[in-house]
């Protein structure tokens, strides 16, 4: 079975993680109440973990072959996903991308170390750092993809991945297998779960948008 499809690879400068996204993370509401010594740990972290992040996304683009009404999605070279909701989302879709995206080790050793030290307020706070990295240099992969997409007229939907809503998680070693052949930073774990672990999975649907 052949993926059909291009990759693209690159990295991403280390995104400005702000002390208020650490706390809402960890449920804070009220940012003025927080504890001095928690605020304290958790801009530490943020100063810190632009120096241990090293993102990098590879990206796979390729046609969608059809989606079914049973939720089942099949591409140009017969992968097959199964997720009724993300399949509502493909509606007008021609094409489909499917984004790996790690920010490294750097951020979860060093939030390790820390609780290993007994340092467990700043390791919870490194950790939540992470994550809030995570997120944001997603929503920079996904800015930079769509940039190059405007000359062609093309538009993204909103995007899942396996583990979300209805799509089984056992899916993510299909959604690997169309990087076959490319040496990645991610690898998978026999429960499907991502190494390193502050790392994420996407998948969108393109619509080429008629010209004017």
């Amino acid at each position: 079975m052949t993926t059909s499809g291009a990759i693209q690879r690159f990295s991403l400068d280390p995104p400005v993680v702000s002390v208020k996204m650490i706390l809402r993370l960890q449920k804070y509401r009220d940012i003025a109440a927080v504890p001095r010594r928690i605020r304290d740990s958790a801009e530490k972290a943020a100063r810190e973990a632009s120096g241990l992040t090293e993102s990098q996304v590879l990206l796979w683009r390729g046609p969608l072959s059809r989606v079914e009404a049973d939720g089942t999605i099949t591409l140009g070279g017969g992968q097959c996903f199964h997720s009724p909701t993300f399949a509502r989302l493909l509606t007008g879709s021609t094409e489909l991308c499917a984004l790996l995206l790690t920010v490294g080790e750097g951020i979860e050793r060093r939030a390790g170390q820390l609780v290993d030290d007994g340092r467990l307020l700043e390791g919870l706070m490194m950790d939540t750092c992470g994550w809030a990295m995570v997120s944001l240099s997603l929503r920079a992969a996904r800015r930079k993809v769509a940039e190059t997409e405007k000359s062609r007229n093309c538009r993204f939907t909103s995007a899942s991945a396996p583990g979300y809503s209805d799509w089984p998680l056992v899916e993510q070693k299909t959604l690997f297998e169309l990087f076959a052949g490319e040496p990645l930073p991610i690898s998978l774990d026999d429960w499907q779960t991502m190494l390193p672990r502050k790392s994420i999975s996407s998948v969108f649907g393109v619509i080429r948008e008629p010209l004017l």
